[in-house]
């Protein structure tokens, strides 16, 4: 049964799309949004109204959020009033007067006040994983005609392709804003400290090593951590206090959100003094996380790629990857992919991370051969590239 508040939104967005159609835009106005203030459409804006880029000072920037704490921590972060409510009156004008939108999720960024088609709009999909999921069976083909698309390979274009009707020629290998933001910041040892404080909570900084957890989501049952029938958690607790090393499980956003219960057990479970399970927050994104860990351990999320920028390793633990094909299927060869770098058991778990302390360039042929693979442009001029394509368009 259709509820009365989907039909007043229904209603609501559909009027909107419509006086969209006629109201005349700013050449000139630059519009971003999101789930949330992370991921590509936030650095691409970060970027374009940093104090050090005067080239894009005359442009009318904008960020629309549903969310008060949002608007509150982008405008205070920048001194100045970027972002609206998009649901607010202002926020509307804001929405209909701009011509080009920048969005990470399809028209569910901005409140579906995307139309299938507004000639006079001009719609850049920064998309938000590079996916090792089959597209086609998690996201329905897109109605919307994105103007540009953005991928970091031919691999990534093609599975745009598969969820869109955009015309090929339109999806461009520029790379992404958050891997550009990656490489930028991977050298700069003061940013590492500041963000590790600010995710630990704590001036204790000192630990030889920082291992990253961080599993994707299951629609239908919860995600296991250490789905191992050997796991001793004491045992691991030993592990990582005698090479002092620290682990950082992150979950998947959605993981709350359908699994709660689930969620909160593990936050209170897996705290020790080596290992912690972190909350999202709007200040910390996962490319923070990356930023700041030696090894990312995962199963089937895009993260991997991003951490190939770094040239850091990532280890496996694909524990049900017959019932995840079955479910979401992939969108190239995973077995291939992860090579000899999985864990199906607790022994093998910690060898592998045994192995990445004492040889770790043990695996940097596998790195760069994927990195060579899946990031096919120049990672320093990501933003550059992107908005030279926006504005000749």
């Amino acid at each position: 049964m259709v509820s009365i508040r989907s039909i007043i939104v229904s209603v609501f967005s559909s009027s909107i799309r419509l006086i969209d159609l006629f109201i005349p835009k700013r050449k000139n106005q630059f519009l971003f949004s999101g789930p949330q203030f992370k991921g590509n459409t936030r650095y691409l804006f970060e970027h374009l109204v940093s104090d050090v880029n005067l080239e894009y000072r005359d442009f009318n920037l904008y960020w629309l959020t549903r969310s008060l704490d949002e608007t509150k921590y982008i405008n205070s972060k920048f001194n100045k009033v970027f972002a609206y409510n998009i649901l607010s009156l202002k926020g509307i004008f804001i929405f209909l007067r701009s011509k080009y939108l920048f969005l990470t999720h399809g028209a569910s960024d901005y409140f579906y006040f995307i139309g299938k088609h507004n000639p006079k709009k001009f719609i850049i999909n920064l998309w938000h994983g590079t996916p090792i999921k089959k597209m086609d069976k998690l996201v329905p083909n897109s109605k919307i005609q994105w103007n540009l698309m953005t991928s970091g390979s031919k691999y990534e274009s093609l599975s745009y392709k598969s969820i869109s009707n955009i015309d090929f020629s339109k999806i461009i290998i520029s790379g992404h804003p958050r891997t550009q933001y990656l490489y930028d910041s991977n050298l700069n040892i003061e940013l590492k400290k500041e963000i590790q404080l600010n995710i630990l909570k704590t001036a204790n900084l000192n630990f030889h090593q920082i291992i990253l957890y961080a599993p994707t989501y299951r629609k239908h049952v919860p995600t296991k951590l250490f789905p191992f029938n050997d796991f001793n958690i004491t045992d691991l607790q030993n592990h990582l206090a005698k090479f002092n090393i620290l682990l950082i499980i992150k979950m998947h956003p959605y993981e709350k959100i359908l699994h709660k219960s689930s969620f909160e057990f593990n936050l209170v479970t897996y705290k020790t003094k080596n290992m912690i399970v972190v909350d999202d927050d709007i200040s910390s994104s996962m490319e923070d996380f990356l930023l700041i860990s030696d090894l990312l351990i995962t199963d089937y999320s895009s993260s991997f790629f991003d951490f190939l920028i770094l040239k850091k390793p990532t280890f496996f633990i694909p524990y049900d990857y017959e019932e995840y094909k079955n479910f979401y299927g992939f969108s190239l060869d995973y077995i291939n992919l992860i090579s000899n770098q999985f864990a199906e058991t607790y022994q093998d778990f910690i060898k592998l991370i045994e192995t990445n302390l004492k040889s770790p360039e043990a695996f940097q042929k596998d790195i760069l051969l994927n990195l060579s693979k899946y990031h096919q442009y120049n990672p320093s001029k990501v933003y550059d590239t992107i908005m030279k394509e926006v504005i000749e368009n």
